[in-house]
């Protein structure tokens, strides 16, 4: 059967991102000549760490976790429903690192898909569709200039412009800080890999239910059910997606019930109120699913995120708001501004529902998007853009529709300069796309060959249940590879995810400087001691006196692992391992 030149098309695309995502997880984790093991993207190893103690906890200790496997005597305030899989994975004897990288690679094309799936149902053209996928996974400012600087300025500049020296989407010296949705999000965050893609699916169900017309298709009622289940589990998915789901589905829904004409045999009140009907029933079966999960697993969580913040990141650089965004996004949002007024304007000549339903995509993405630049959402301002990726699901896919709808009776003037307008709104992203499958380029080493072996010897001859002492290093080899729990993992991650943690790292200062205080390992039930050289120099761990009161259970190069539970009377000669 001879395919169509559109189904050529489709077929290139998705197979352009699903061969290059099963290049960049093929190659992203590695071992080198020495054999310690290497990140071949910062994110993933600065983010990974924490997936790593996450799913390595649940596949090796507890599949179910309630306690924090970040921090002793404390709850799990995480959605970690990712890893959960990773921990199943690990549970059926999948090797550890392809445990992680297999569902991170299927991850991955579902946001492909799930992208196109979205601006498909919303705009019903293919072109837009894709055009749009394109400027939101490639989203960048004018760091494609400064590029072009370095490979003017270079001695060698091809050699520059084939290895790229740095990322052009983060330039942090020139304020721009809003790194490509590839290299911050689709990459390395593992919650928002899953529950992105599935959002936007239930967001797509949910508008075709609400917002097609009737005759345009034949509703499946299971993908409405589908849609409710999902973002009623979402809490547990990914937090950010189900709040601007909220966010979303609360515009959608108002702009639905209040903008549709009046049944004549019915009050105007009780017109609205069968309008919302089965509104009411998605956002109760949302609730039943989510007030319980969310009572659960985050309502105790200590520190208040939300705070007044206007001009977000531009505040903190001090730079003006506008100038701040046009370094990060370009001419983006100055499209998609117009984008809009244009489609809006298009439909004064169609049907009332035709402008509620284009009424009703628009607002709340720009309803994010400022509100993101209002208030703070997270103690890590940066964190912001978890919402505002959903900001630019709206504005890319109104950017991307002007585009379209302005090339199609253009001059070739005219599609000059629209492909030169397109060009500099993905050219950054485009290069840091690039850079992030040169893994040759940028290495990071996450955990020598002497902690791996250590990892492995601990998970043999210790048991699962015993609680360690460990530094707060956010790549320690104990917690983010044994499943063990530590008294206290990095601080970074229980600010974030606000644990009250100040006490215990209090008490972790005083033991690692005075380790014959029994009473801090009967507080904490503490088995185990690891010192190493983060240990040493950060903790100012007193290793003499730890060998003096507490039995020698493994030594190596670095590292000396400790029982606590035994006098070091009783020990015998510790061996040593290379």
């Amino acid at each position: 059967m001879k395919l169509t030149k559109l189904q050529l098309v489709i077929g290139f695309y998705f197979g352009f991102w699903v061969s290059y995502f099963a290049w960049f997880w093929r190659h992203v984790l590695h071992f080198d000549a020495m054999g310690n093991l290497m990140a071949g993207h910062v994110n993933i190893w600065g983010d990974w760490a924490a997936h790593f103690t996450m799913g390595s906890a649940m596949g090796y200790r507890q599949l179910w976790l309630v306690d924090s496997p970040f921090i002793i005597g404390q709850l799990f305030s995480y959605p970690f429903i990712t890893n959960l899989i990773s921990a199943l994975f690990i549970r059926l004897n999948v090797p550890f690192l392809w445990s992680f990288i297999i569902p991170s690679f299927l991850c991955s094309c579902l946001v492909i898909f799930a992208i196109f799936y979205f601006y498909r149902t919303v705009f019903k053209s293919v072109a837009v569709a894709i055009l749009a996928s394109l400027l939101l996974l490639l989203n960048g400012g004018v760091g494609f200039v400064y590029f072009a600087q370095d490979i003017i300025q270079s001695p060698q500049p091809l050699y520059t412009l084939i290895n790229p020296p740095h990322e052009y989407t983060r330039i942090d010296n020139e304020q721009i800080k809003w790194i490509s949705i590839i290299d911050s999000m689709v990459i390395p965050q593992r919650a928002f890999a899953l529950g992105f893609p599935l959002t936007l699916l239930a967001l797509s169900f949910i508008y075709q239910r609400f917002f097609y017309q009737p005759a345009a298709l034949k509703f499946r009622r299971s993908r409405l059910l589908f849609a409710t289940v999902i973002l009623g589990f979402m809490p547990l998915i990914h937090t950010h997606s189900f709040l601007a789901a909220g966010v979303i589905l609360a515009v959608w829904s108002l702009v639905d019930i209040f903008s549709s004409s009046a049944d004549s045999q019915f009050s105007w009140w009780a017109s609205r109120f069968n309008q919302a009907k089965p509104w009411l029933a998605v956002a109760g079966g949302v609730v039943v699913i989510a007030l319980p999960l969310y009572l659960y697993f985050f309502s105790h969580q200590v520190d208040q995120f939300i705070q007044w913040y206007p001009g977000w990141l531009a505040k903190e650089y001090d730079i003006n708001w506008l100038l701040f965004w046009f370094k990060n996004w370009g001419l983006t949002p100055l499209v998609g501004i117009v984008g809009s007024v244009v489609y809006l304007k298009q439909s004064s000549s169609t049907t009332s529902k035709n402008r509620v339903t284009k009424l009703a995509f628009i607002a709340p993405f720009w309803a994010l998007f400022i509100a993101c630049n209002l208030v703070l959402f997270q103690p890590f301002s940066w964190d912001n853009t978890k919402l505002l990726v959903w900001a630019s699901v709206g504005i890319s896919g109104l950017a991307a529709w002007l585009i379209i709808h302005r090339w199609r009776p253009g001059s070739r003037m005219k599609r000059v300069f629209l492909g030169l307008v397109l060009a500099s709104m993905i050219a950054s992203g485009t290069i840091d796309a690039y850079w992030d499958i040169r893994a040759d380029l940028h290495s990071y080493q996450l955990y020598s060959a002497e902690e791996l072996e250590l990892a492995d010897w601990v998970k043999t001859n210790t048991p699962v249940e015993a609680v360690w002492l460990t530094s707060d290093r956010h790549n320690h080899w104990l917690f983010n590879l044994t499943g063990r729990q530590p008294v206290m993992a990095y601080r970074g991650w229980l600010w974030t995810h606000g644990y009250d943690y100040q006490q215990v790292e209090k008490d972790v200062t005083g033991f690692f400087k005075n380790p014959a205080n029994v009473g801090f390992i009967t507080r904490y039930q503490i088995s185990f001691v690891v010192v190493g050289e983060h240990e040493r120099s950060e903790w100012r761990a007193d290793e003499e006196a730890f060998r003096r009161l507490y039995r020698v259970i493994k030594e190596t190069e670095t590292y000396t692992l400790f029982d606590v539970s035994s006098p070091a009377t009783s020990a015998p000669t510790a061996t040593s391992t290379p």
